[in-house]
């Protein structure tokens, strides 16, 4: 950081503590961002040994008896003092203030369910996370391509980088998180999308999705077929939209990123092998599937999921509690969900559900439970267990799966006869003896009529008709089967049973699933007698308390056959207590490959399948619901005398974890779903700041060969004591309720422990599931006083330019050196952001992702000069090397990049090329008005292939202005405005006055060119801003006022028939006056290069860590 501290060694709580004296930035941070206040908004703390404490008692206090109470609310304020261990921003904020308030900084919330309402849901939940402060993470890879036909609308979609400027919107100019913090928002698509191509490139259109930062999810396969230069697929339900070539994609991706950038990249399948939660949560995953075949239960009956795909819309499913949370995700009543009265007398749901999709061809698996009930899925597809949500590749024989249990929906067409008429044609077909039955001639008819449809399959499944009909054509089909196919039997203590046999297998499994619509239960099971033909077959059995429901839901006909089940019923004995609507798993078979489906229902995420409760569509970019528990050791202050203690960086590793963990039970959950994914999982987010200026202290260069050693160390020490103590808390309070002894020691990165600790794992379990990341440190980092996470040192000197003048900033540490060997050469371990190579930043981020189990938050700064070829073989090197994802920024190229002071050679060097550049350049031209200019009036000058001009440089408020004015025969004719080092925002206005400027001088006109010149400088000049450079008539007020004192030094050269006007030896150097906007320091400090700060107006917004933060203020957009 910019600014020294005086660091004081606090005592304990209990203790009179010293006074850290915190000054400039820091103690600005401190009293607007961290300190407690009163009802006015003034600071009741004024020191950071007040904000220890209360923070340590506040988080403490969940421990369970007074005595570890005291013990570790001790503890917990030693790690934090002297800064050596610093929560995240907001439980310095909130921990122990006594408001219910959130600690978490960012959350992953689903993707948003395709359709206007499912996406405005989703905006609501990011609105509702985002209100509170925190920063949100949505992949859109299930919003349909730009294009797609929509048929309830009769229309196309806009796609998915339509609705993220809508997001985006809401972030920037919606939420205001304190009344000056944005919400944070990343968007991610996946590299299969159809649109990914606009993704890439859609910032690159002014003002596009400003307010959020882009990512495309990567994949292994990708990769490969970019190695070996093989078509791309970009797919949506399964079919191919377009083929690409993958190289001229991952051009795209590079040549974008080159240009603005973004987008970065995510390494998802990396993501999902490196995770340890490998086996219950998948990042970004692939759809887990249902084949076509599959009856979805819905409010018009029972559906094929391929028939509902191939109408396109939205369905109203049939969903079930089962022990899952009913309310909406923000704590009301869903919109799209109604209640109905199950057969059974419970409650089921409707609820509104996307379109089913293809997903593609998969490898599919037969489900079969010991009761008859069967599914083709594929493997990574969930179940409901009574264990909880499972996978059917992990699913181990004798599991209880859960059935429907209240009952379906019924459709609005057919009635008893017609019903009764399907059955007997079903059970004729199959060559049993079947009566006719007394049914009307229409009944008959209209039964043959829709058998005739499906005469393939007549006797072998269940008619369409019934499946989707009315209750009382369902009732009227099983009515009549069970009277020509059933009989009844007696088990002697058992009671009696009515089994239906003679039929085919399938059919029985499709009768099994209708009569749980009826929530009737029944079971196939060998049968006693054979088919037609002498093979054996199997019968569907009705006993127990569902023999009786089916009495009386379904009965049976004539009434006289009816009257000899009443009879067996009341000369039972068998137990009559509820049932339990659970299926037992026997096996997982597999049975080939083919096109399979899926559905998005955004209440309750599941559907019922075949009469299973399943899981609905798994694609997301992170476990939904997840959230950051953010923490960060200070690594500058564990230096003494230029060796790294790691004893004590150990120690207080250790308590940091236990801090985190606690947060997790102090935090205060606004909604259910955040609170259940955290306790589940207990994720922590142990992270550091402060890597750069350990090295220095320890005289190591940032990024050298001699850094890695030393950098491996350091974060091999934190993972081996974090995982250590995650073990311990464990033997004392339990592990995370997710925690899976086997499963968890098969990850990637468990198996990388050490082995003490491997075994220490498998002994005692471990509390957290995930915890060590490397998140933005943004303010803490400024509250702390030292360099920002993993990152570099951006420069050791900073001009600051307010309303009192300019101010350098010097880095604490290159201060300190300076102070005590004045003249002397910097050392080469003072290593700024921009002396590094991208390849050196990238391998700092590598060797600290082989030591972190989550993500890295880290900037590649590249020079200007870097190439697209260069951003390919840097992208392709984090991803050889192990990185899971790289964002990437060359100088220049967005808000916000810093850049260094240039010696007064290299700064003539870069003016001569700007003037070259400008007399390259041409203003975009309308063809049309070139072409049809006499049509449509008169033509723009079009400038000739040669001009001279001259570059005249100006100091201003914003900078130093370079405005280059090319003229042809008849004068002045171009003008460019540059701004040197500045900003994106002062660079397009530059750019603005300069194209509106040449457009008026080419525009025809009753006046010469040198006079509307003249008329746009008296126009320009004395524009005032809050800022100055300069005294008396060379005051500048403004970047417009500039530009006019350019031009006016121009005319006066024009007039004089001099190459250099008088006034012009007048005009004062930059480096003469303290107040000027581009005081120069020594080659290699820094000059401003930030953006326009949204909050305190000055430009040092700068953008590290993937994230822009203020210099001079402290405003942070994460």
């Amino acid at each position: 950081m910019l600014e020294q501290q005086e660091s004081k060694t606090p005592k304990a709580p209990g203790d009179t503590p010293k006074r850290t004296q915190l000054e400039g930035i820091r103690l600005k941070v401190f009293l607007d961002r961290y300190s407690l206040k009163d009802a006015n908004g003034q600071p009741l703390e004024h020191y950071p040994e007040e904000l220890w404490a209360r923070v340590a008692r506040g988080i403490a206090a969940v421990e369970k008896t007074e005595e570890l109470r005291a013990y570790w609310e001790k503890r917990f304020y030693e790690a934090m003092a002297d800064f050596k261990f610093v929560p995240g921003g907001r439980i310095l904020a909130g921990a122990g203030s006594g408001h219910q308030v959130t600690f978490y900084n960012c959350y992953v919330i689903p993707s948003p369910e395709d359709s206007r309402q499912g996406i405005l849901d989703n905006l609501k939940i990011m609105t509702e996370i985002m209100a509170r402060g925190g920063g949100v993470g949505i992949n859109l890879s299930t919003l349909r391509p730009r294009g797609s036909y929509i048929k309830t609308v009769n229309g196309t979609a806009s796609g998915p980088c339509s609705w993220a400027q809508l997001y985006s919107v809401a972030t920037g100019d919606v939420i205001q998180q304190g009344g000056s913090r944005r919400g944070a928002l990343m968007l991610m698509l996946d590299d299969t999308h159809p649109d990914v191509e606009e993704f890439i490139t859609v910032k690159r259109t002014e003002g596009k999705i400003e307010h959020a930062n882009l990512s495309v999810c990567i994949s292994d396969r990708f990769m490969q077929a970019v190695k070996n230069d093989e078509p791309w697929n970009l797919i949506w339900q399964g079919e191919v939209k377009k083929t690409v070539r993958a190289r001229d994609l991952w051009d795209l991706i590079c040549k974008s990123a080159w240009e603005s950038a973004e987008p970065g990249v995510v390494f998802m399948d990396r993501c999902n092998k490196e995770a340890n939660t490998w086996y219950y949560e998948k990042i970004n995953c692939v759809n887990p599937c249902v084949t076509g075949e599959t009856l979805i239960y819905t409010s018009a009956g029972l559906i094929p999921a391929r028939e509902l795909a191939q109408s396109g819309l939205p369905v109203e499913i049939v969903s079930e509690d089962v022990g899952l949370p009913v309310e909406a995700l923000v704590g009301s009543a869903p919109r799209a969900s109604r209640s109905k009265q199950g057969a059974a007398g419970g409650s089921s749901r409707l609820c509104l559900a996307s379109p089913v999709f293809p997903t593609g061809i998969k490898p599919v698996y037969r489900l079969r439970t010991r009761e008859g009930y069967s599914l083709r899925l594929t493997a990574d597809h969930r179940v409901l267990t009574t264990n909880g949500w499972k996978a059917a590749a992990d699913l181990r024989p004798g599991e209880q799966l859960h059935l429907l249990q209240h009952g379906g929906a019924f459709g609005r067409e057919g009635s008893a006869e017609v019903g009764q008429a399907l059955a007997w044609l079903s059970v004729s077909v199959n060559g049993l003896p079947a009566p006719a039955p007394a049914l009307t001639g229409d009944a008959l008819a209209q039964a043959q009529a829709f058998s005739a449809v499906e005469e393939s399959t007549l006797g072998q499944r269940l008619p369409a008709a019934v499946l989707r009909g009315n209750r009382a054509m369902q009732q009227g089909f099983l009515a009549m089967l069970f009277s020509l196919a059933g009989s009844l039997t007696c088990d002697g203590q058992d009671g009696y049973a009515l089994c239906l046999s003679g039929c085919p297998h399938t059919l029985l499994e499709d009768v099994q699933r209708l009569l749980l619509n009826f929530a009737i239960l029944s079971e196939i099971q060998p049968g006693r007698l054979s088919q037609p033909g002498g093979e054996a077959g199997d019968e569907l059995c009705i006993s127990g308390s569902q023999l009786r429901r089916f009495s009386d839901q379904i009965g049976l006909l004539p009434a006289s056959r009816q009257r000899l089940l009443n009879a067996a019923l009341s000369q039972s004995v068998a137990s009559e207590e509820p049932a339990s609507y659970l299926a037992t798993f026997e096996c997982l078979e597999p049975d080939g490959e083919e096109l399979v489906y899926d559905l998005v229902e955004p209440q309750r995420h599941l559907f019922i399948a075949n009469g299973l409760v399943v899981h609905n569509c798994g694609e997301q970019p992170l476990p939904p619901w997840g959230v950051c528990n953010l923490g960060a050791l200070n690594l500058a202050a564990f230096v003494k005398d230029g060796e790294m203690d790691y004893q004590q960086l150990a120690e207080t590793a250790r308590v940091a974890m236990r801090f985190l963990d606690n947060v997790i039970d102090a935090n205060e959950y606004f909604i259910e779903e955040n609170r259940q994914a955290q306790m589940a999982t207990r994720r922590t987010g142990l992270g550091t700041m402060g890597l750069a200026d350990a090295l220095i202290k320890m005289k190591i260069p940032y990024g050298s060969d001699r850094s890695i050693p030393v950098i491996e160390r350091i974060y091999r020490t934190i993972r081996d004591a974090a995982y250590d103590a995650s073990a311990d808390i464990a033997a004392e309070k339990g592990p995370f309720p997710r925690f899976d002894r086997e499963k968890y020691m098969q990850g990637r990165f468990i198996q990388r422990l050490p082995k003490a600790i491997q075994e220490k794992i498998r002994k005692q379990g471990i509390r957290n599931a995930v915890l060590l990341t490397q998140a933005p440190t943004g303010t803490t980092s400024l509250f702390a006083g030292v360099s920002s996470g993993i990152e570099p040192v951006y420069d050791f000197a900073m001009v600051r330019r307010d309303r009192t003048g300019e101010h350098v900033l010097y880095h604490p540490l290159f201060k300190a050196w300076r102070d005590e060997h004045p003249g002397e050469p910097t050392p080469d371990y003072f290593v700024a952001a921009n002396d590094l190579t991208p390849e050196q930043h990238v391998r700092v981020q590598a060797t600290i992702q082989k030591y972190t189990d989550a993500s890295i938050s880290k900037t590649v700064n590249a020079p200007n000069s870097h190439t697209v070829e260069d951003v390919k073989k840097l992208y392709t090197l984090a991803y050889e090397l192990g990185c899971k994802g790289i964002t990437y920024m060359r100088d220049g190229s967005r808000v916000g990049v810093l850049s260094h002071i240039e010696d007064k050679k290299a700064e003539q060097q870069q003016q001569t090329q700007v003037a070259q550049a400008a007399q390259d350049q041409q203003l975009p031209q309308s063809e049309s008005r070139s072409e049809q200019g006499a049509s449509h009036g008169p033509m723009i000058k079009p400038p000739p292939e040669v001009l001279h001009g001259y570059t005249r440089k100006i100091r201003a408020p914003e900078g130093k202005v370079n405005v280059t004015i090319n003229s042809d025969e008849h004068g002045p004719l171009e003008v460019f405005v540059n701004v040197g080092k500045a900003g994106s925002d002062i660079l397009a206005l530059a750019e603005a006055l300069g194209r509106l400027i040449s457009l008026i001088l080419r525009i025809p006109s009753p006046l010469s060119q040198v006079d509307r010149m003249r008329e746009v400088a008296e126009q320009l000049r004395g524009i005032a801003g809050s800022r100055s450079v300069g005294f008396g008539p060379q005051q500048i007020r403004s970047l417009p006022d500039a530009v006019a004192r350019a031009l006016e030094l121009h005319l006066e050269m024009l007039e004089s028939g001099s190459n250099t006007p008088a006034s012009l030896h007048h005009q004062p150097e930059s480096e003469s006056h303290s107040n000027s906007a581009g005081a120069a320091l020594h080659v290699g400090y820094l000059n401003v290069t930030g953006n326009l700060c949204p909050q305190c107006g000055c430009n040092t917004m700068v953008y590290e860590e993937g994230c822009r933060k203020c210099y001079s203020c402290g405003h942070s957009e994460c």
